[in-house]
Parts: structure tokens; C-alpha cells; sequence
């Protein structure tokens, strides 16, 4: 039966058509005894077959269309992006809400929406990187995962106690294995400027022999490496000083990430939305 056309009550022959603009239809939702009736065209814009999986509502607030398994509270904050009242902006606990139904509805706009309003929020106020890794696998947001990947390999002094509170052991463990494999590899990178790596002058070596190796000090020592070697040992490791930069190429550390969490992203090809 063609929806658009409306038999007119009295009179069984004649049949009105439905303006395709100017005819609202309402739809009524039910969501922890709450009651909901919105404009039926939000939803369709937001995912042409949202309805598919409902049954056609009876127009009765007897039987409204039931939610289930989700809270009012998330519901109304999708309803705040859907039909935007006013300069309400949903905060950032809100948009986790919208973000949660917008990917179980398969609401790609609305999920791309959310993601990027979360992103501009975190911008603002960081949030720890450890959560912001387990938002990005509940929601399968990849670019955001691999993202805090690199920077959590690459982040210093990284501790456990950090991430244990956010992250699963296998993560962990993967991000650490990242972080080892990187410094066992790391290249010797000579420095050979001339320059006194404690001074800073460019005179030649010995001339700065007084800043880094005093004769005068009770404990002879260099005051660079702290070395209590010959003086020969303190001129080949402070001039010619190992620079690891393993760690600090990003290239390096995101081919390495990229490698570790190989299977973890190749499940999200297809599933994932990229922003």
C-alpha cells in the first residue's frame, strides 16, 4: 500500500495524497517508562532503515515503540543531535551517549558527528590516553586507536599503574613489547660537532678540559659523564656521545605499532567508520 495516500474516512472512494514536505508524521518511543514523541524523519535521515526493525506503531500511546536495554537518559541526548532545540551542546559524557547509539543504529553521520565534537572536547580537556584506547575499540574508531598507540609507545617514563586501570593485559603487553623492541634497536647516532657536550663551546676538545674533567676537585671525575675513568674514556663517550632515536622518529615507532597490532586492526577493516 502506498503510505502517502490517505483514504478519507467519509467517503470509501475518495483518497487524499500526503504533501511530500508539509505532512509531519510523529512516532512514540518508550524508554524506561518514559515516553517519547518525536518527528518520524529525524530517524529515517539519520539511517534510511532504522524502522526495518520495528513494527509499524498503531498511533495509540498504548503501544508505543519499546527500547530496550538502553537508558532515557542516552535516548534523550541522541534526540538533542537529532532535533537540536535552542544552543544546547551535549558535554562530553553526553556525546559518549550519543556516540553508543549512534553505532548501534548504524547512524554514520551522527557517529562521525559525535567522534569529532569528542575529539574537539578532548582537545580542550585531555583525557587520560589509556581511556581514550578503550573508547576507541568499544566504538572501532581505528584512526583514534593507532593514534594512542604511538603516543603511548613513544610517551616517557610510561607506567603500568597507568593503563591498568583502562586496558586490557593483552594491550599492555603489546604496547610494552612495542616500547623494548624500539630501545633494543635503537641506532648509535655519533655526535661529532667539535662542540664540549657540557659547555657547549666550540673550541677545540681540551681547551675545555677545565668544565669537564677539574683536576683541582678533591675526587677526580668527569662532570659531564660522571666518569672517574682516564681522560681519554671521558673525550670518546662525552664528544662522541650515543643518541637513541628510536623512540623519537615517529615513522619508526608507527611502522613498529603498526606491526604490533597487525591483527588487532585488520579485525576492524569493515567495521570501523574512519573520520
Amino acid at each position: 500500500m502506498d503510505m502517502s495516500l490517505i483514504q478519507d474516512a467519509s467517503d470509501g472512494a475518495s483518497v487524499k495524497q500526503r504533501h511530500p514536505k508539509y505532512y509531519i508524521e510523529l512516532v512514540l518511543f518508550e524508554v524506561e517508562d518514559t515516553l517519547f514523541r518525536v518527528q518520524r524523519d529525524g530517524f529515517i535521515r539519520a539511517n534510511p532503515k532504522f524502522f526495518d526493525q520495528f513494527s509499524l506503531w498503531s498511533g495509540e500511546e498504548s503501544s508505543p515503540i519499546k527500547l530496550e536495554d538502553i537508558t532515557a537518559q542516552a535516548f534523550e541526548h541522541l534526540l538533542m543531535v537529532l532535533y537540536p532545540i535552542g544552543k544546547d551542546t551535549p558535554t562530553y559524557a553526553e556525546w559518549l551517549g550519543v556516540l553508543y547509539l549512534a553505532t548501534r543504529w548504524n547512524m554514520f553521520e551522527i557517529r562521525k558527528e559525535a567522534f569529532e565534537a569528542l575529539a574537539a572536547l578532548n582537545e580542550d580537556n585531555p583525557r587520560p590516553i589509556a581511556e581514550i584506547i578503550q573508547l576507541a575499540q568499544q566504538y572501532r574508531i581505528k584512526r583514534w586507536l593507532r593514534q594512542s598507540y604511538i603516543t603511548l609507545v613513544q610517551q616517557k617514563g610510561l607506567q603500568l599503574d597507568a593503563l591498568l586501570l583502562y586496558l586490557d593485559p593483552k594491550t599492555i603487553m603489546r604496547i610494552f613489547a612495542a616500547r623494548t623492541h624500539l630501545l633494543e634497536r635503537q641506532p648509535a647516532v655519533f655526535v661529532t660537532d667539535g662542540k664540549c657536550n657540557n659547555c657547549d663551546k666550540e673550541d677545540d676538545w681540551h681547551t675545555c678540559m677545565h668544565c669537564c674533567f677539574k683536576k683541582e676537585q678533591p675526587h677526580v671525575f668527569c662532570s659531564n659523564c660522571r666518569a672517574t675513568k682516564a681522560y681519554w674514556y671521558c673525550e670518546r663517550y662525552c664528544r662522541n656521545r650515543i643518541t637513541p632515536i628510536a623512540l623519537d622518529d615517529y615513522s619508526i615507532v608507527e611502522a613498529e605499532v603498526d606491526k604490533i597490532f597487525y591483527e588487532e586492526f585488520l579485525e576492524m577493516e569493515g567495521l570501523t567508520i574512519e573520520m
